[in-house]
């Protein structure tokens, strides 16, 4: 529950207990001054506190210690305030924050962050002590390791080394036994009386850990294999392995031990598991990826957080059924409840910062944040914590101080250099007294400033409050300061402290040098090139600052026509008008370089034709096809022209001769030779032509098949049902006719055909008959 007292409520508290206030170290500091951090006595209390003089530089009123602050007095005598606290019980969450190795902790009565602490290595879970008494926490950077902290005064008591990476942690009720999931895959038994590890526990990659109440056993999910293992905690021995789905996470037990609630991530339910049978009685369906479980005290309600719905579903464990879903921050993780089951605190790892649900009403009642990907897995809130402490005051003086003044010597020179490198640096000294902060140098644009002459920036701050004895300050043009003329003035200045200038003299960037050369450009013969903005076929040298150019125009000239011969035309290619990129063309003195063009041939083939001829005929004329001729090209563009010619003569008996093709030249083509065939087929033989033939597919007389008809490679073969329709045309007749039209069996009957065999002899005509 959240505790606010009103301020004159509190202001009549310390009236009552005014004799009773402990006395905190007063404070007597000048105005500029730091303040010492405030530690409130009772080291295990939260204290609320009131300032009765804000002007101080202190808040009026605020929780928890109060850090160092710089103090305010501007007038010329002191100021003193007071300020008065009252202790309070607490509970507090700590947020492991896995991305920047820090932890949050936060007063879950107020919500307030009491403090960040480092000295962590990739946070991961988190478990208290059951006396409240310690925080362990696991890491799983620098080798393992496992921080524990005092909840008394939230500091580092001491690291317990593991042999691996450690996540998840757990531990026994009586609290004399602590669990560490280690990513080798085994859990590291620790004795926390001696802080020692007594015992490593083989398992399959373990992550989520609970021990039962009675302390005989130990829950382990195993995101690898799918399984909930279970451990007998005297012996180390596995007493059940249970399948529970895709990539389990966390694990939480109902408070009399009886049920396990499994988060299983890629499978996006619930597993519960009664413990007496070791069997899954329900999956309850959650939203995407659920993480985190917790139970609340009462056992009513389930909370899982659901890392890639950016939600918590809230189950009712009376019937296993989803009641709510609350929207929280981007991946929630861990989740934790307080004691009086009030409040909800859930890791929110993607957007770096805590939800905070009430139960009451199950909405967001605050988001808090904290370091950078926060995880916290485990049960990472304490329980009350009792404060024995009673109230403080003291106060705060803070005296005047002379007036802050600021000086320089010196003179500053003019800078002068080329665009991309910075000048030479000048030097000026600068000195101040009585100031409430640092000298803050700020020169005019394009310069840059330094304490040392190396490291340069925009602005600095030279020396801190009180004096400032003479320091030396480096001013140059910066490497990326555009051309032009540059002067103006360098700015002291520092708080309630008169500015002082320092007058820099006309000072000059000139360009840098820039040379941009086009590419050289290969086509092929017959194509054109064009002329046009936006071409990247360039490279530049010159180039500052990492800078890049987009693009530039590209105009071509000799050889860029489709009929220019093939050859190389030297600086036929001409660059202008860089732009786009990162780079401004006004910083720089450019060059444009030409690039060649090369032309290269082009594939032509050339295609000796097939030829057919009866035994004993005079060969055929040969004839020559032509693929990959460009711009209108033909066979005179060719010299030599090609020789085509056979080994067939007159007598050759039947059978296939090649017709080859070579001899032909030019420079423009890359010529290549496809021989043909001359095929001599015996002198008028007749075809055997069956009238009959069975399509039934028994692999006998399935197709009608006309003998010698090879002899005839140019023939026409046509056949047409009894209505005169023409179901195929066949020039060749290489696939004989299998008794279909368009891919059916036509129907049993008789069917007609005329063949010519382009010898010069009558067409044949006649019938064959489908028999199926």
């Amino acid at each position: 529950m959240k505790r606010f007292l009103p301020i004159v409520i509190l202001m009549a508290f310390f009236v009552i207990v005014s004799l009773s206030v402990k006395a905190q170290n007063n404070q007597i500091v000048t105005n500029g001054d730091t303040t010492n951090t405030v530690k409130f006595s009772g080291t295990t209390c939260t204290y609320d506190w009131i300032n009765n003089n804000p002007a101080i530089g202190l808040a009026a009123s605020g929780s928890g210690n109060i850090p160092s602050f710089t103090a305010i007095n501007t007038g010329s005598s002191p100021v003193t305030a007071t300020i008065s606290a009252i202790p309070f019980n607490g509970e507090f969450a700590y947020i492991a924050n896995n991305g920047d190795n820090t932890v949050s902790v936060i007063n879950t009565v107020n919500n307030l962050i009491v403090a960040d602490l480092t000295g962590f290595s990739l946070p991961y879970g988190v478990v208290v002590s059951p006396d409240n008494s310690k925080v362990y926490i696991t890491n799983i950077g620098a080798g393992g390791f496992i921080s524990v902290l005092s909840t008394a005064n939230n500091t580092l008591l001491f690291k317990i080394p593991v042999e691996q990476q450690v996540t998840g942690i757990a531990i026994s009720p009586d609290g004399s036994r602590l669990y560490a999931s280690e990513n080798v895959g085994a859990i590291a038994v620790i004795n926390t009386t001696t802080n020692a590890v007594i015992a490593t526990i083989a398992a399959d990659d373990p992550l989520g850990l609970v021990v039962s109440p009675e302390g005989v056993r130990l829950y382990e999910t195993n995101p690898n294999s799918g399984n909930l293992t279970i451990l007998n905690t005297a012996t180390d021995d596995i007493i059940a392995t249970i399948p529970v789905g895709t990539y389990p996470t966390d694990v939480t037990l109902s408070h009399d031990g009886s049920i396990a609630y499994v988060a299983v991530e890629n499978s996006n339910y619930i597993a519960v598991v009664n413990t007496a049978s070791d069997a899954i009685v329900s999956k309850i369906l959650v939203g995407i990826a659920p993480f985190g479980v917790v139970l609340n005290n009462a056992g009513t309600f389930l909370y899982v957080t659901n890392s890639n719905s950016g939600t918590v579903s809230v189950i009712n464990t009376t019937n296993n059924t989803v009641v709510n879903n609350i929207n929280v921050g981007t991946q929630p993780q861990g989740i934790s409840i307080t004691p009086d089951d009030s409040q909800l605190y859930v890791t929110n790892s993607k957007s770096n910062n805590v939800s905070v649900i009430s139960t009451a009403s199950n909405t967001v009642t605050a988001t808090l944040p904290v370091g950078a990907y926060p995880l916290s897995l485990g049960s990472f809130i304490t329980q009350n914590i009792n404060c024995n402490s009673g109230p403080v005051t003291f106060t705060i003086t803070v005296n005047p101080s002379s007036q802050p003044a600021i000086a320089s010597s010196g003179t500053i020179n003019a800078s002068n250099t080329v665009y991309g490198t910075a000048s030479s640096p000048s030097t000026f000294t600068v000195s101040g007294n009585n100031l409430t902060a640092g000298i803050l140098v700020t020169p005019p644009a394009g310069f840059e400033v330094s304490t040392n002459g190396i490291n340069f920036s925009n602005t600095i701050t030279v020396g801190s409050a009180g004096a400032v004895s003479s320091a030396t300050v480096y001013i140059r043009l910066a490497a990326t300061t555009p051309v032009n003329n540059y002067s103006g003035n360098v700015v002291l200045s520092s708080s309630n402290a008169t500015n002082v200038n320092i007058n820099i003299p006309n000072s000059v960037v000139t360009p840098a040098a820039l040379n941009i050369t086009a590419n050289t450009v290969h086509k092929k013969y017959g194509t054109t090139l064009t002329d046009g903005s936006g071409s990247t076929a360039f490279t530049s040298t010159g180039l500052q600052n990492n800078e890049t150019i987009g693009s530039i125009t590209i105009s071509y000239g000799v050889g860029s026509q489709a009929k220019a011969a093939v050859g190389t035309y030297s600086s036929s290619v001409t660059a202008s008008l860089a732009s786009g990129g990162s780079f401004n063309s006004n910083n720089y003195s450019i060059t444009y370089t030409r690039g060649d063009i090369i032309i290269d041939p082009v594939p032509l083939t050339i295609i000796a034709n097939n030829q057919t001829k009866t035994y004993g005929a005079v060969n055929p004329e040969l004839t020559i096809s032509y693929t990959g001729f460009v711009n209108n090209d033909n066979v005179s563009a060719l010299m030599p022209q090609p020789i085509i010619s056979t080994t067939a003569t007159t007598a050759s008996p039947v059978g296939k001769y090649p017709i080859t093709v070579s001899g032909a030249g030019s420079q423009d083509y890359d010529i290549t030779y496809m021989s043909g065939i001359l095929t001599i087929v015996p002198a008028n033989i007749e075809l055997v032509i069956p009238n009959t033939f069975t399509p039934n597919g028994d692999g006998i007389n399935d197709t009608w098949v006309i003998n010698y008809i090879e002899y005839y490679p140019n023939a026409t073969v046509n056949i047409f049902n009894r209505y005169g329709e023409k179901i195929l045309t066949s020039i060749g007749y290489g696939v004989p006719w299998d008794g279909t039209y368009k891919g059916v069996n036509v129907p049993a009957g008789t069917y007609y055909y005329i063949i010519d065999t382009k010898s010069g002899n009558k067409p044949l005509s006649g019938w064959v008959a489908v028999i199926r």
